[in-house]
């Protein structure tokens, strides 16, 4: 999907809002992240096997803990794919979903509240010996707030002529450091302050380079992860909540989507796998000629 800056250019276009009097980039972006939202979960409903929005973290088991974190973009916690422990060369055997009954009676693993628990007690450390693969939640969509010319860890980012030259820190804290295609490279540098095209931080920068992009917030990202066959239906549903918001303050969002999109979405997501679920009966004798 392209950039954000060209999709907002295409929705004031189709809105005949090309002055920014009534929304201004701040406010389009909620409007985009609240739109991609109700996209996103649409297609999670239609499909949560992870298809579309997978994500895989890693943890180190350690010896007689039982409890360890979800991970923090899971898109929610009822939406984890599926819960392995290392056996080895990274081959993962998954473990069977158990209750709290069965807790340290049989093997497995339970969910509980923002957690995963381990049945039985782990008696010894493993590293990466814990894999959880879910459904992940989108990054919020953000603007580029400029290009990085170096960075110093725990010092700073300086960006190259050409910046942004806006404080944002008066509405967010944080920052995302992406590629070109938008994909994050560092999420949730802390910036202590942003002045004369300089990001100052105590983080430690870890994975970024020379000429990748820095955008506004915590876990962000200058391209939606939205299927591309989405972009369409991001800027129409953009521009229909648009004319809501100019109308009045209360709507239901997923409202503004036309019947056709939805048909869409509902099509295109339900059936995720084509694969062959059932194999064909091959057997003569047992078809009876």
């Amino acid at each position: 999907m392209r950039r954000l800056e060209h999709l907002i250019k295409d929705v004031r276009f189709n809105s005949d809002n090309i002055e920014t009097s009534r929304f201004d980039d701040i406010n389009l972006l909620k409007i985009f992240n609240d739109a991609q939202s109700m996209i996103q979960s649409l297609i999670v409903k239609r499909d949560s096997s992870g298809k579309y929005f997978p994500g895989t973290d890693l943890v180190n088991i350690v010896a007689s803990t039982e409890e360890y974190s979800l991970p923090t973009d899971a898109f929610a916690e009822n939406f984890i794919s599926s819960v392995s422990t290392l056996l080895s060369n990274s081959l993962y055997d998954p473990l069977p979903l158990i209750t709290l009954k069965e807790k340290n009676i049989k093997i497995g693993y339970i969910i509980s509240g923002s957690v995963v628990i381990l049945s039985p007690l782990p008696s010894s450390s493993i590293t990466d010996g814990l894999q959880i693969k879910y459904v992940k939640k989108l990054p919020t969509l953000s603007y580029r707030v400029g290009r990085i010319q170096s960075y110093i860890s725990a010092t700073s980012i300086t960006l190259v002529a050409g910046y942004v030259d806006t404080d944002f820190t008066e509405y967010e804290d944080f920052v995302t450091v992406v590629d070109v295609n938008g994909v994050v490279k560092q999420a949730g540098i802390r910036v202590a302050l942003f002045a004369g095209g300089v990001i100052t931080t105590t983080d430690a920068l870890t994975g970024i380079a020379a000429n990748d992009y820095v955008v506004v917030g915590k876990y962000a990202t200058s391209h939606s992860g939205l299927p591309d066959v989405c972009e369409g239906i991001l800027t129409s549903l953009v521009n229909r909540m648009m004319f809501a918001y100019s109308a009045s303050s209360e709507f239901n969002i997923e409202s503004m989507l036309t019947a056709d999109q939805r048909a869409i979405i509902e099509d295109l997501f339900a059936r995720a796998d084509h694969d062959v679920k059932y194999p064909p009966v091959t057997n003569g004798e047992f078809l009876n000629y």
